[in-house]
Formats: structure tokens, C-alpha cells, sequence
């Protein structure tokens, strides 16, 4: 995988455009795709982001990672674990929040758009 993840990496650099890793179930590797020099890694729900983070060399903006599944329960329950995101995600240089990997088929939009505006609130009252 790392060969072909530098090589892609190198071939867009020069286009002024974040590049942005993502592949399930390999949190293990996120050090070695951090060598790419990728700006920003994409981490699946299965492990926190602040360990994944510390097993880095560089800083690296880190994006994810709320379970899909979660966006199916009550508003309530959204919330508490978009805050568990959140919290784990403010001390590192960088954080996209976004889910661990896509939207199930499922997912009531209105559940969507509860998680979208609680995400903005909940940031908006993090301090820089």
C-alpha cells in the first residue's frame, strides 16, 4: 500500500489541493501513510483519535470518526457521542469531524441534519 499512497501523493502535490488518506482497518499503518506526507488522514470509528494521533512522527490533521450506526439512535444519544468525538479531538492539530465511514442507507436525514448543527454548535464553543 505505501509505495502506491506516495506515489499518488507525490503526483498531486504540486496541484494545490489537500490530499486526504482514507482505508478502513489500518490505523496500524497511519504512521507510515503519515511519511507520505498526506495533510490529512481519515480514521474509521474503531479506534480513538487521539491514540492514533499519538502514534504519529508528524502532525497530521486528523479527520473522522463517529460510528455511522450512531446517527441511527435518538437525538440524545447522537449528541453524547458527537461530543465523545469532539472532546477526544481537541488537542490535535487539526480535526475534520466527519463520520468513521459513511452514511448507512438507513440514516434519517433529520438525523443528519441534528448531528451537522450540534457539531457546529458544540465547535463553535471550542476554543482555538
Amino acid at each position: 500500500m505505501l509505495p502506491y499512497t506516495g506515489r499518488i501523493v507525490d503526483a498531486v502535490r504540486g496541484h494545490h489541493v489537500p490530499v486526504i488518506h482514507f482505508s478502513t482497518g489500518s490505523t496500524h499503518l497511519t504512521g507510515l501513510v503519515a511519511s507520505t506526507g498526506v495533510e490529512v488522514i481519515s480514521v474509521d470509528w474503531r479506534e480513538k483519535l487521539s491514540t492514533v494521533a499519538s502514534g504519529l512522527s508528524r502532525p497530521v490533521c486528523l479527520q473522522g470518526n463517529l460510528d455511522p450506526a450512531v446517527v441511527l439512535g435518538t437525538h440524545s444519544f447522537i449528541e453524547e457521542e458527537a461530543r465523545r468525538v469532539l472532546d477526544d479531538a481537541r488537542e490535535l492539530p487539526g480535526h475534520i469531524f466527519n463520520l468513521g465511514h459513511g452514511v448507512l442507507a438507513e440514516t434519517p436525514s433529520e438525523n443528519l441534519a441534528f448531528l451537522a448543527r450540534r457539531v457546529h454548535e458544540l465547535s463553535a464553543r471550542v476554543p482555538a
